[in-house]
């Protein structure tokens, strides 16, 4: 998608991540954010149960040692 990644939750829920919070400054094409299969901390911005919506957040990142990285978001808070 363009504005943003889906990701898949598990238990056929997905959630997505809208551009603004991937975490990653200027970046122009969300696919190259992430790779299919990786694992990424997320924090849950927003539940919408009757459309059936989850937004998230990236708050986290693997590093090349597998620990997890800060995302760097510019969202006030």
């Amino acid at each position: 998608m363009d504005k943003g990644v889906v990701v898949d939750l598990g238990h056929d829920i997905e959630g997505f991540v809208p551009m603004s919070q991937l975490g990653i400054p200027d970046i122009q094409n969300p696919a190259d954010a992430v790779k299919e299969g990786q694992a990424i901390e997320m924090k849950v911005l927003e539940v919408d149960p009757i459309h059936h919506r989850i937004v998230l957040a990236a708050t986290g990142w693997p590093k090349d040692d597998g620990t997890q990285e800060a995302a760097k978001q510019d969202t006030p808070g």
